[in-house]
Formats: C-alpha cells, structure tokens, sequence
C-alpha cells in the first residue's frame, strides 16, 4: 500500500514540474513588447507623428474634413498648429478652453509618450522628416 502511495506522489509530483515548464518565448516576451520603452528621442515626422496624427487626429482634422481649420494630414497643415502653440497646447489640455483639448470626446490625454513624441517634434523645430 506504501508503495503505491508512494508511486502516486511521485506520478503527480512529475506532472506538477513538468507542467511548470515553460518555453514559448513569443508569450513570455509579450509583456515585455508591450512596455517597450519610448523612444521620442529620435523623432521623425514621417515615422513617428504623422502614425500619432492618423490613429487620433485625422478623422476630424484632414484635409477632408478640416473641422476647426486644423489639418494633420499632411506636413503643411501640422506645421502651422506646430509653430503657432496650438498643437501642444491643446494635447496637453494647458489651453484657455476645454473645448480646444484634444482629442475630443475622450476622458484623458493622449499618452504620455505619444505626447512627449510630438512635444520633441515641436521643439526640435517642427521639421519635415
């Protein structure tokens, strides 16, 4: 009877460590792709905010639609809010009117990475890149 209780245990402690094995690197690694760092050192205009601009922006400001005489669709038209403060301010919510915040319709600011992106891109001098 020992025995087999003793087989038991062994059986279950063997599956118990072969079940905590795990090698599927592409699932460990999510999380770590997920919380990749920003990089908004190396801003490009073309590669890092015009993908910002059509994923939040460009439903309401292109060239199409231009509601508020802003469009970001192309470099011309998000160089003038760049240069005239009205692009950083209203994404870091700091302009006079909550109705000037952006995005609209929204509960918080863009991400703070997206919007130290485009901040750098601004400082930097709004280049056409």
């Amino acid at each position: 009877m020992k025995k087999i209780i003793l087989a038991g245990v062994i059986i279950v402690l063997g599956f118990t460590v072969n079940s905590c094995y795990y090698d599927k690197y592409d699932e460990l690694t999510a999380y770590q792709k997920l919380t990749s760092p920003c990089d908004s050192a190396n801003v490009s205009f073309n590669k890092s905010v015009m993908p910002i601009f059509a994923s939040l922006c460009n439903n309401c400001h292109s060239t199409s639609t231009n509601l508020g005489n802003v469009i970001l669709d192309t470099y011309q038209g998000a160089e003038v809010v760049a240069l005239n403060g009205k692009l950083v301010n209203s994404i870091e919510h700091t302009s006079a009117s909550s109705l000037n915040y952006m995005p609209q319709n929204v509960t918080t600011k863009i991400s703070d990475c997206k919007l130290k992106i485009i901040e750098n891109w601004v400082s930097s001098g709004s280049k056409n890149n």
